[in-house]
């Protein structure tokens, strides 16, 4: 219901064109909040009403939209993160010099955080000590990581990489904040710096990380919008296949493992045969 409004968006905006650079970033919009994997789909569903809510406030001007994240928390529970962050981070974007201090604080903040939670776990909630002790306990570690260094690096390849690129990409909007196309588009950069400066320090927790998520698509659609000012860094987005390959890769294996491949093609034909 709001993944196809979303697209939509992103495809009308002006500066969209038919061409590769436009598909990389329509394919960064797209890829990583994937709404067909039904071990996540509530909380995919919520994440598209987070990101239509955003697109609908910041792009389109329709202040409306402003009760919209409020439904995000009757799909999936833990969006009162993003609802708090919303409404405050929504205030606050007018501070962009404060915000992106915050975000970078906070990115070499979160960076670190995993090798001092267990150290601070006794000082959490049951609940969350719990949580901590599954994440980090030394027996389930060394199960995860048995057969070791191609483990650890698949890890990072898989889960870290691209939210790096993801900050890279918004430290460089920021570098050309002066020439950004309208005042839309500084007020949604602060909106962006602010909520990731949150998610950056809710990442500590586990299952919080994933908010990063959020600000995949409103990236991408940023920076569609001023692809001129940033013109001179267009390597970011020429390596944005190289940086999800590995990504790509584990897709295309699940898919193997799981899916009759007979149904793909046949799904493919018809859709063909009907354009």
């Amino acid at each position: 219901m709001f993944y196809i409004p979303c697209i939509k968006i992103f495809v009308e905006q002006r500066e969209y064109k038919n061409s590769w650079p436009c598909f990389i970033l329509l394919f960064l919009f797209v890829f990583q909040n994937s709404i067909f994997n039904i071990q996540i789909v509530r909380f995919s569903t919520a994440l598209w009403i987070a990101v239509y809510s955003i697109l609908q406030v910041f792009i389109r001007g329709n202040k409306r939209f402003l009760w919209l994240p409020l439904v995000t928390f009757l799909v999936h529970g833990s969006f009162f993160f993003f609802i708090a962050s919303f409404y405050l981070c929504y205030f606050l974007k007018n501070h962009i010099k404060i915000l992106f201090y915050a975000f970078i604080i906070s990115f070499f903040f979160s960076t670190i955080v995993f090798d001092y939670l267990d150290a601070f776990s006794d000082y959490l909630p049951p609940v969350f000590q719990h949580m901590v002790y599954s994440y980090t306990e030394t027996d389930a570690a060394e199960a995860w990581m048995e057969g070791t260094y191609d483990k650890a690096y698949s890890v990072f390849l898989h889960d870290k990489l691209w939210h790096y690129w993801e900050c890279l990409m918004i430290f460089f909007i920021y570098r050309v904040k002066d020439h950004l196309k309208e005042e839309k588009d500084l007020s949604l950069l602060g909106f962006l710096l602010g909520f990731m400066t949150l998610a950056n320090l809710a990442s500590g927790i586990p299952n919080m990380g994933r908010f990063f998520l959020v600000g995949i698509p409103i990236v991408a659609i940023l920076w569609l919008r001023n692809r001129q000012a940033l013109k001179k860094y267009d390597v970011v987005i020429w390596l944005i296949p190289v940086v999800y390959s590995y990504p790509l890769l584990r897709r295309y294996r699940y898919l193997l493992e799981t899916t009759d491949l007979t149904i793909v093609s046949n799904i493919i034909h018809i859709f063909i045969k009907n354009i």
